[in-house]
């Protein structure tokens, strides 16, 4: 249904305010990537004085290097610290 629909949306010839519509959504699109990529860096350089719980936490299956930052920037390097002990402990019962 939702391929139909698509289709039948690119179909015909649009109109001057629909290009300049389009080109707006994606200059837009354009910025909101760029700020993405600039957070990112923000963010990778507050957290390299914990670098070395972000590489600990992206070894983690499911997780990345960007995970294991979001999950320590939302948490704190210290929680995740315990969380790690809490996971060597359970592992040497």
């Amino acid at each position: 249904m939702h391929e139909r629909a698509i289709a039948d949306a690119l179909r015909g010839a649009p109109e001057g305010g629909h290009l300049e519509l389009l080109k707006l959504h994606l200059e837009r699109l354009k910025l909101l990537d760029e700020q993405i990529d600039q957070l990112s860096q923000m963010s990778a350089t507050a957290l390299k004085k914990h670098q070395d719980a972000v590489v600990r936490l992206a070894a983690v299956p499911g997780f990345g290097a960007e995970s294991a930052q979001q999950m320590i920037a939302e948490v704190g390097v210290d929680a995740v610290r315990r969380l790690e002990f809490r996971h060597s402990v359970n592992r040497a019962d």
